[in-house]
């Protein structure tokens, strides 16, 4: 197989996309515009669903019975395409199955501040370009999963659960950022809700018959904060005070606080979140107050790019005239935190970040203008290309890329057990 016929395929494939340029700046651009929260994005579930059933992939709407999910498929396999003597060996070749994902749901209040819009035709464009690879090339298995609620609750998880990724070769999803960044060090995530209980009196005819609440959460917060002197450059502790009393004479049987607790990886996160919860016990022992306390949706964690994939993409993008930092300054870059990095720890991944001119980041009212602009969707179809021509190179399986990129993941994370799954 020559270097040029690859080429060939991707020019192939780069110009199926270009011919939905328009439609997909389009449906984009009605998603900006109609912001759906975390599990509500119907309306972006069904124009998607829609669009790429127009395209002619087998489409699975409400996908393994989660509402705003949908997963298309097209597919070929090797004896079913009419493969001649020439391509014997390639056409005997195993046939990868590569999902691209679509993330579509919003922010409270600010509408598209994550640039979801972006991401969910960047998802759809690389398919398009798959699918006419596929067709080329006569073997292949392109999914667009469309993955809702990754601003809260964690709709790929709840995938990963149900089992979407069990025959998937190789997971991709680009994001909009303020930075190119293909080894993006996002960090695992578990949030907590803590409230504390006591006794109300008067503050000032009857102090001692108090138990005070507003005490057991302050005491928490200034724990909380002692103890980040002796935490890791990696882990990151946050939170906020959500109530804490009502009346200045009235001594407060009620406060909480709600926390988000980040490290790099699984296992630096539990022993955080270890350390962190023995700041509010003992806010209540001392203190006196009862707590109870809720660890919030599924933890989130880190992203462990395939460094196999994230090389073809870096090459693949380069090609298309971005310039990347170095990969040391792309590592010390730290973002958020995601559930694509769930993913990264079932099927090889990789979550590159691409620039968008935004005077602020994610999360931003600048970012939610910064994501409906022609210059922000041009370098979205780049980062969509680049995604594509990456799977190009996987079901190509040029120098056995492909059982390369799976000897990494093997190496890094072994065989996927069931109790990693029911750990999430």
């Amino acid at each position: 197989h020559n270097m040029d016929d690859d080429n060939a395929l991707k020019e192939f494939a780069g110009s199926a996309i270009d011919a939905c340029l328009y439609e997909l700046t389009s449906l984009s651009l009605k998603i900006h515009a109609r912001p759906e929260l975390a599990y509500e994005e119907v309306y972006a579930h069904d124009i998607l669903a829609d669009y790429l059933e127009v395209k002619g992939f087998e489409v699975s709407r409400s996908y393994l019975g989660l509402q705003t999910s949908f997963c298309a498929r097209y597919s070929l396999s090797a004896s079913s395409s009419t493969a001649t003597a020439s391509t014997t060996p390639t056409a005997t070749a195993p046939t990868p199955t590569i999902a691209i994902l679509c993330e579509y749901d919003a922010l409270p209040g600010i509408g598209h501040a994550c640039g979801h819009n972006l991401i969910a035709v960047a998802g759809i464009a690389a398919g398009i370009g798959l699918k006419a690879a596929i067709k080329k090339l006569g073997r292949g298995t392109v999914l667009v999963m469309g993955t809702p609620a990754e601003e809260a609750g964690g709709g790929k998880i709840d995938l990963i659960r149900l089992g979407a990724f069990q025959h998937v070769d190789a997971a991709l999803m680009v994001h909009p950022s303020q930075h190119h960044c293909v080894y993006p060090r996002v960090l695992a995530m578990q949030e907590l809700k803590v409230e504390f209980h006591g006794r109300n009196s008067h503050a000032s005819a009857a102090p001692w018959d108090g138990v005070n609440a507003l005490d057991a959460v302050v005491a928490a917060y200034t724990s909380i904060s002692n103890l980040r002197q002796q935490i890791k450059m990696t882990d990151r502790i946050h939170g906020v005070i959500t109530d804490g009393g009502v009346k200045p004479n009235i001594i407060p049987s009620h406060s909480s606080a709600y926390y988000y607790i980040r490290s790099r990886n699984p296992k630096d996160l539990k022993l955080l979140q270890e350390r962190v919860f023995k700041c509010f016990q003992a806010a209540a022992l001392a203190t006196g107050c009862t707590m109870t306390h809720e660890w919030v949706d599924k933890p989130y964690w880190d992203v462990a790019t395939n460094t196999i994939m994230a090389e073809l993409y870096s090459d693949n993008i380069l090609r298309l005239g971005v310039v990347l930092p170095g990969v040391d300054e792309q590592q010390s870059f730290v973002l958020g935190s995601t559930d694509m990095g769930n993913v990264s720890y079932v099927v090889p991944t990789i979550h590159p970040w691409y620039k968008i001119n935004s005077e602020e980041g994610n999360h931003t009212e600048a970012f939610t203008k910064a994501s409906s602009t022609k210059e922000s969707h041009d370098v979205t179809w780049l980062a969509s290309k680049a995604m594509c021509f990456t799977g190009v190179d996987l079901l190509v399986n040029k120098d056995g890329v492909m059982d390369k990129v799976k000897e990494e993941f093997m190496r890094v994370h072994g065989p996927v057990q069931d109790s990693i799954i029911q750990s999430m």
